[in-house]
């Protein structure tokens, strides 16, 4: 497949910001900093990233799709059979450690980000960190980069993957779907 757009979708859901001051509610797409990741991600690619507000994923020809868990799960609930087709495009990301591997495999999804790696790229976590993601193991021999075998981050398709010249998120995100779409028949 060649890629020509990649849609990042924060949902519509809202989050609680607590400061000092007190608190008040925002959009997704502010708590998960929606645009700054699309700008960061789009400095590593050359296909057109867009941030788009829909509650759910839509079929466009050559996109994959970086979304939030509450976008996946409202598609699959709509039209299984078109969002199951889409989920094999998508990237979800803020996935709880202990479900993505599992979401990974279950929904033949292209990768999961765990939370604690989307935290540490919006710098509220340990940003010395390496990013990673869970991926298809075949696509990380394809570009690269490594898992470690054996370990309880390995399933039968998917691993937390990292790649050893690529340390931020949107990097990641960005080489592996270049390898993925490579994969992938056009359409």
């Amino acid at each position: 497949m060649r890629l020509d757009s990649i849609r990042v979708l924060p949902g519509t859901g809202t989050a609680t910001r607590v400061t000092q001051y007190g608190s008040s509610v925002i959009r997704a797409r502010v708590a998960y900093q929606a645009d700054a990741f699309a700008a960061a991600l789009q400095g590593h690619t050359s296909a057109a990233v867009t941030v788009d507000d829909s509650a759910e994923l839509v079929a466009s020809d050559n996109t994959m799709f970086v979304c939030a868990q509450d976008v996946l799960f409202a598609s699959l609930a709509s039209d299984a059979g078109q969002a199951r087709a889409l989920a094999s495009r998508t990237i979800v990301f803020d996935v709880v450690r202990t479900y993505a591997l599992q979401w990974a495999e279950r929904y033949s999804l292209a990768a999961v980000v765990e939370t604690r790696s989307y935290l540490n790229w919006q710098g509220l976590g340990d940003t010395d960190a390496p990013a990673g993601l869970y991926g298809w193991k075949e696509v990380a021999t394809a570009f690269g980069a490594t898992w470690l075998p054996g370990s309880p981050f390995e399933g039968a398709r998917y691993a937390l993957l990292s790649h050893p010249q690529v340390h931020d998120l949107p990097g990641l995100i960005a080489a592996y779907l270049d390898a993925y779409a490579r994969m992938l028949p056009d359409g």
